[in-house]
């Protein structure tokens, strides 16, 4: 059976430099187009905490978990700086820059619950 709609490759994508994941207290960079691991970084001061954010912005990869806010060098992983964030409790940290190439991604509750299911 033929497809409906012919689908063509695409040769206008810009392939990124990084693909970086946040699993616990640890950052993970992969190559975007084999999974090929780059580098690993693990957040200090961190305790567990499942729920995360991730923003890429530049060459510096920022990451929220358990009430801290990291900065990683996107070239290696390297730590940068942590702000504690004092007072504000141990939820979950938004990030926004305004940079006009940051790209967020967010681990949900919902989505956590969705893999500790697979």
């Amino acid at each position: 059976m033929q497809p409906i709609i012919e689908r063509k490759q695409r040769t206008d994508l810009r392939k990124p430099k990084h693909l970086c994941v946040l699993v616990g207290q640890t950052v993970v960079a992969l190559e975007p187009l084999t999974g090929d691991e780059i580098w690993r970084s693990r957040l200090p001061g961190v305790f567990g905490g499942p729920v995360g954010t991730l923003l890429i912005d530049g060459d510096m990869v920022f990451a929220g978990n358990h009430g801290r806010l990291h900065c990683l060098s996107l070239d290696d992983g390297r730590h940068l700086w942590t702000a504690e964030l004092k007072g504000l409790g141990w939820g979950m940290v938004s990030i926004a820059t305004d940079g006009a190439n940051a790209a967020m991604a967010m681990q949900s509750p919902a989505a956590i619950a969705h893999m500790a299911s697979s």
